[in-house]
């Protein structure tokens, strides 16, 4: 019951800015698609490596439940987990997006947003399939983590293209940096919140439940913040493209007859 709710969340969240955007800028489905399958590809190939990784030597070793303890704790989800996750997602996204911005050179911000998105839509139902609850799966439809991550991906991804294009480094290194860190960030205080960790400095209490309900805002607030900057791009992006249609051809000034004839002759002008 529950993988059906999370579909039904997910399409809920991607389909207007989808349709919205088709509107004006059409990208071919089967674009959307490879990125959908690149998505599936990065979950898979980051619970592959993260089950190596956290059953091998550098997994770390259950700490009490001290402050020095829950730091460690915030370590382990940044590197191997949301680093780990997010990383692949890049990587995986960037092959997706390389492609559909090398088949598709007028390519927008906003577009390379939504292709990212897809990739990460494929990611948040691949790692659903667990989900077999409904209580599970309406939670997972409210916090598309995986989804609102690569689509902020995706901005940040094409200014660092552009700016790469243009030979600047500082401002294609800042865009990376801001690509990286942020939805790892953002990944990790979630991974913190809704873990069964924060559950040992109150043991027997409702800490627990209470920070998976605290969660759900704060993923929202995230969401609200993405749908924002996507809404605002896809206007910026629809104005460029109005005021490139509606551009003056610049004309060239061809010779009349008679300028011709009374233009001087190559003999003249030796």
């Amino acid at each position: 019951m529950g993988i059906p709710v999370v579909m039904a969340c997910m399409a809920a969240w991607m389909l207007p800015m989808y349709l919205t955007h088709q509107k004006k800028f059409h990208i071919p489905s089967g674009e959307y698609w490879f990125a959908f399958l690149m998505g599936g590809c990065s979950a898979l190939a980051s619970l592959a490596v993260g089950m190596l990784l956290r059953s091998g030597p550098v997994s770390i070793p259950d700490q009490p439940h001290t402050l020095p303890g829950a730091m460690l704790e915030l370590l382990y989800l940044l590197l191997l987990v949301a680093g780990l996750e997010e990383c692949f997602k890049f990587l995986f996204g960037h092959l997706a997006l390389k492609r559909t911005a090398r088949r598709h050179p007028a390519l927008t911000e906003s577009g390379a947003m939504l292709v990212f998105g897809m990739a990460g839509l494929a990611f948040e139902l691949t790692e659903s399939i667990g989900a077999l609850t409904l209580g599970v799966g309406l939670y997972r439809g409210l916090t598309p983590l995986h989804l609102f991550t690569q689509l902020f991906m995706g901005r940040y991804w094409f200014r660092a293209r552009q700016a790469s294009l243009a030979g600047d480094r500082k401002a294609r290194a800042g865009n990376l940096c801001v690509t990286f860190l942020v939805p790892i960030l953002i990944h990790t205080v979630f991974d913190f919140m809704v873990g069964t960790y924060l559950a040992g400095f109150d043991p027997g209490g409702h800490l627990e439940e209470v920070m998976t309900i605290v969660s759900i805002p704060y993923m929202l607030a995230f969401c609200a913040v993405v749908i924002v900057m996507y809404g605002k791009q896809c206007k910026r992006d629809v104005a460029a493209r109005s005021a490139a249609d509606a551009a003056p051809m610049e004309t060239v000034d061809l010779p009349s007859a008679e300028t011709a004839d009374a233009a001087p002759t190559g003999e003249a002008l030796s």
